[in-house]
């Protein structure tokens, strides 16, 4: 599948690519960008907390002035109800503002980078290079809190380039990516540095 066909087809959730990634046998491509699918819940403590003081506000509003503080309640609960829906199309507008995308060719033995279906770079894979997965800081809470990288590492000065963002990632994420990036380093022949805590 060429990497124009792949962008014409539905988007593939980064659960499907993951699984996908952990049982290809030879050729494989992959979106540079891969997140969870968005949840409409509030799920983050900080937007949870904004919105319990503008509660308390509307409630101290209504308390001394009845007439003004229904208008004020009114507000809060359009904001309340829509807010999910804008939170989650702020996140996938996010998530699909790439068009890049990556496939290891394996008889090559050559990574190549496309960009809205053009091709863009070629790297050859050496016994030296080796790939690194690590992942941003969390308190491990549950979803929106992560990020896991897959980086490909040369020796210097080549610079380390970055094969995969999984965004907004949980911690049952983290044994589908560790298990993609061990797939893809036994394809490629070469070692996976694990820093994902």
């Amino acid at each position: 599948m060429r990497p124009s066909e792949m962008q014409k087809q539905p988007v593939e959730t980064a659960s499907e690519t993951l699984a996908r990634l952990r049982s290809a046998s030879a050729d494989v491509e992959w979106a540079q960008q891969l997140a969870c699918p968005p949840e409409m819940g509030i799920r983050q403590p900080w937007l949870r907390r904004c919105l319990f003081v503008g509660l308390a506000w509307v409630l101290l509003g209504m308390y001394y002035s009845p007439d003004a503080g229904l208008v004020w309640l009114g507000a809060w609960l359009a904001v309340v109800i829509t807010l999910p829906y804008w939170l989650a199309k702020i996140r996938l507008r996010q998530i699909r503002k790439s068009a890049e995308c990556w496939r290891l060719d394996n008889g090559r033995r050559e990574l190549r980078q496309w960009y809205k279906g053009a091709l863009i770079r070629r790297i050859g894979i050496k016994d030296s290079d080796k790939l690194l997965i690590h992942g941003t800081a969390g308190n491990g809470k549950g979803r929106l809190e992560r990020n896991f990288y897959l980086k490909y590492h040369r020796p210097y000065p080549a610079p380390e380039i970055c094969l995969m963002v999984f965004a907004f990632g949980g911690n049952e994420d983290k044994q589908a990516f560790r298990e993609a990036a061990q797939h893809l380093t036994a394809l490629m022949k070469i070692p996976l540095e694990d820093y994902l805590d």
